[in-house]
Parts: structure tokens; C-alpha cells; sequence
């Protein structure tokens, strides 16, 4: 009996891990769109490890220039038109983002 008992315990939690790990990797992925000269968003927020998607939606080649919260630059990728990129934020703070080729273009990802 206590096998079994052991047996149902474990499968429990097994399961329950399972349904965790379904409820995170459907979790809504943040999308920012590129555009003229404009992101989609000034401000997202995202939790440390998080993830946002940026989609180039113009005709144009973009940049994604993404700065840690004390300015160091942690990427600079290039989107032709059409691509995406997803990036992962680390650390925590607000992050800046910018395009080089319209380099007023800014916006902010902020990480909890």
C-alpha cells in the first residue's frame, strides 16, 4: 500500500509539474512592431528571464539596439522586412531600445 501510495504521490506531481510547465509556455509573448519610424509600444513590461518579440512590419530593413538599465549594449540585430527576433531579458530595471536606422526611435522594457 504505501508503494502505492508513493506511486499516486509522485504521478501527482509529475502531472502537476507538467500543467505548470503548459501554463508558462503559454504565458502571451509581448510583440513590438516596427513601423516607419515608431515602435508599436513605448513601454512593455516583462518579468526577469522574460521574452519580447519584435517583428519588423515595414518595407524597410530595422535595427534592434537593446541597452541594459546601466547603458550597456546587450544586442544590435538587424530585421529586414518581415523578420522577427525574440530577445530575453535578464536583468532587472528598465531597458532601452533603439533603432539605428531612425535612431529617435525609442522605447522601454521594463524587467521585475
Amino acid at each position: 500500500m504505501r508503494t502505492l501510495t508513493t506511486s499516486i504521490l509522485a504521478g501527482a506531481a509529475l502531472a502537476g509539474l507538467a500543467l505548470s510547465a503548459v501554463a508558462v509556455a503559454q504565458a502571451p509573448l509581448p510583440v513590438v512592431g516596427h513601423k516607419d519610424r515608431t515602435y508599436s509600444a513605448d513601454l512593455v513590461s516583462v518579468r526577469q528571464g522574460g521574452q519580447v518579440r519584435f517583428d519588423n512590419d515595414d518595407n524597410v530593413a530595422h535595427n534592434v539596439t537593446v541597452r541594459d538599465p546601466s547603458g550597456r549594449q546587450l544586442a544590435w540585430i538587424m530585421l529586414k522586412p518581415g523578420e522577427h527576433t525574440d530577445f530575453t531579458f535578464q536583468a532587472a530595471g528598465d531597458h532601452g531600445i533603439t533603432c539605428a536606422v531612425h535612431p529617435r526611435k525609442r522605447m522601454t522594457v521594463r524587467v521585475s
